[in-house]
């Protein structure tokens, strides 16, 4: 059976990202990204390589806990509080 990982990885990480914030701003620029930007982040990263590399010697249930594991991990956010105005 042949597949492709990078579009199992970009699936698992959309699907991840339906239960995240539309909009999350990316640590380390600053820049506020969408969900097309989030995707083209994680792809490029040190983690998606990691996990596309790793992914070659898994069975299909390893794969997926990976990737899941690996996506989790890279889109962690926070929320933050603030207040308008004045006292």
């Amino acid at each position: 059976m042949h597949f492709d990982i990078n579009q199992v990885i970009r699936g698992l990480a959309l699907e991840t990202l339906k239960m995240m914030p539309t909009r999350l701003l990316h640590t380390l620029t600053g820049v506020l990204c969408n969900r097309d930007a989030q995707i083209s982040h994680f792809m490029g990263s040190q983690q998606y390589r990691q996990v596309l590399s790793s992914c070659r010697t898994c069975t299909s249930d390893q794969r997926t806990k990976l990737i899941r594991t690996s996506i989790s991990g890279y889109f962690q956010f926070v929320t933050f509080s603030h207040r308008w105005g004045v006292d």
